[in-house]
């Protein structure tokens, strides 16, 4: 794996870090990393852990377009001080000093003498110092020092934009990146021996798994899209995604498993026809006839058929890629609501537009009727709405409100007793307990390795494994939610089968709960109910929606409040 430690921008202008405080941040991060890991160690692949003087990490201002590998400043450094770079790269990193008087390498030191500090921050902080205070004609010696040529209208600017255009001009994040990517990452044909078994959902004995594992363009075609990506066209895309076997030719058909598709099902499933399948170069897009598999490409015409990923396949017998976890939750949210009225169509148009271009972003209605943007953090909630704002709805005037963080409600331990509650009509009752998922089974339902859609019977022994139930009980998993999707599962644990009878009216209530918990009305996580028992009138007009639902939502409410929420 590679890493890159982000927003060093921050450091230097808001927060005004000394350089050896952002080496230990560094330092410190990069442990992190490497505890978590080590954790998973596998022989095949071997050594997973990152090290900045192993090339593997990179330091970057996404939001200003810079960054850099120590690699960049070993290969300058290595020529002016006459030493192979290989060996200057090992003395960037970790407790190596130079002594610029005496010109000599030592063990300890001072900290602003620490290699990082010395020839790689310090460099860094004199341009933004520069740039910051406007002082062009310093900034015209230290350009012409480093070899960099910026046009005439770029040196007329000032301030953060100034700072912007002459740090990615000349550390360019896409080098950083690249070099990390192409020196330490495996080839496709290399990757895909390990990880085909991880990714493809079917058997491994199957012509398509057999030529995902040899990245084979000779075999049924399977294509994941992982994104779409904004085209020329105002409000179309182009799906981006990478060939793991077969080639994807222009003008063939193929079929469209989206996330919610079964083998040997029709939902979820598309028999289109590509019209077109390009090559993103940069801004350009370049028509290909075929792309084989290794490859990355981008498809037009089939963005109306997507919502965000999706597999597409030659074969009827193929089955789709596991969809991959996102590496971070939205929790943060704001709400967006047009200031005309007449504009809410549009502005849900642009909405869906923002959650197609990025997979992180939720956009959910509310049974108010309110948009609700949600967001994985500050920077990517402001990036978000910068995006909406100026690019896909700058033609209609939008309110939004302040952002907010978005909490979750769980339980901390199992109900120490039965919790019951009686319909309002008091002729029925129903009699639940709450307990805690767990970390691993939260976090496999959350990745969608453990979903509705799995085989009942599987699934069943997954849980009672984890979790110590009865596979009896197990195999009663009645609902997933919020949303029949969410992390929290509501079980049968009864033996009368009159629950059957209301099962909707109690799912129903189920996910009024989960998506208001009990604290303060936070959608809920990590939590299994159980209903234990009831009793329940024989007239069917006493036994409606009106009369369970809040029933069901009393008695979870109780169960949760009971269990340590």
């Amino acid at each position: 794996p590679v890493m890159t430690i982000n927003r060093l921008d921050a450091g230097f202008l808001e927060l005004q870090l000394d350089w050896e405080f952002f080496y230990n941040d560094f330092n410190r991060h990069i442990e992190k990393v490497n505890d978590i890991v080590t954790m998973y160690h596998d022989d095949v692949l071997g050594d997973l852990t990152v090290a900045p003087e192993r090339g593997t990490v990179a330091f970057s201002a996404g939001g200003q377009a810079w960054g850099f590998t120590l690699a960049q400043f070993a290969r300058i450094y290595g020529r002016k001080f006459g030493v192979p770079e290989d060996k200057m790269l090992q003395r960037l990193w970790g407790d190596n000093y130079f002594l610029p008087f005496e010109k000599k390498w030592t063990m300890a030191g001072d900290p602003q003498f620490r290699a990082f500090n010395l020839f790689i921050l310090d460099p860094i902080g004199k341009i933004f110092s520069v740039c910051m205070n406007d002082q062009v004609e310093k900034l015209n010696k230290m350009l012409t020092a480093l070899n960099i040529r910026m046009k005439p209208e770029d040196l007329q600017l000032q301030g953060k934009e100034l700072l912007r255009v002459t740090m990615s001009n000349w550390l360019p994040i896409h080098k950083a990146l690249l070099d990390i990517v192409c020196l330490n990452l495996p080839s496709p044909a290399c990757a895909q021996m390990y990880r085909s078994e991880l990714l493809y959902t079917g058997p491994a004995d199957d012509a398509c798994s057999q030529g995902m594992r040899m990245c084979d363009p000779q075999s049924p075609l399977i294509l994941y899209i992982s994104r779409m990506v904004p085209s020329a066209d105002k409000g179309r895309f182009i799906a981006w995604g990478r060939v793991f076997s077969g080639s994807m030719k222009a003008r063939a058909r193929a079929r469209i498993m989206g996330p919610n598709y079964r083998h040997g099902g029709s939902e979820d499933l598309q028999l289109k026809i590509v019209p077109r399948v390009v090559l993103l170069v940069g801004r350009r897009q370049e028509s290909v006839e075929s792309v084989p598999a290794g490859n990355v490409c981008g498809l037009t015409g089939i963005d109306q058929f997507i919502v965000k990923t999706a597999t597409l396949s030659d074969s009827e017998d193929a089955f789709p890629v596991n969809q991959i976890g996102l590496s971070a939750s939205p929790v943060m949210r704001c709400a967006v609501e047009p200031v005309r009225p007449d504009d809410l169509p549009r502005l849900l148009e642009h909405l869906r537009e923002l959650s197609l271009q990025d997979n992180h972003v939720t956009i959910r209605i509310e049974e108010s009727g309110q948009l609700q943007v949600a967001a994985t953090g500050e920077q990517h909630m402001n990036n978000s709405l910068r995006l909406l704002r100026y690019d896909l709805a700058s033609d209609l005037a939008m309110s939004v409100s302040e952002p907010v963080v978005c909490y979750r409600e769980t339980v901390t331990r199992a109900t120490a007793q039965d919790c019951t509650s009686r319909s309002p009509d008091e002729l029925s009752w129903l009699s639940m307990r709450a307990e805690p998922l767990g970390r691993d089974v939260t976090h496999a339902i959350d990745q969608r390795v453990i979903t509705p859609q799995d085989d009942v019977f599987a699934r069943a022994e997954a849980l009672s494994l984890a979790l110590g139930w009865p596979v009896a009980t197990a195999r009663k998993v009645w609902a997933f939610g919020p949303d029949a999707v969410g992390s929290n599962l509501i079980v049968d644990a009864s033996t009368s089968s009159r629950l059957q009878l209301v099962k909707d009216e109690i799912v129903a209530g189920f996910e009024w709960v989960t998506k208001e918990g009990v604290l303060c009305e936070e959608p809920m996580r990590g939590v299994a109910f159980s209903v234990l028992d009831s009793s329940l009138d024989g007239n069917a007009v006493q036994r409606a929606g009106g009369q369970i639902i809040p029933t069901a939502r009393r008695v979870m409410y109780s169960a949760q409040y009971l269990s340590g929420p």
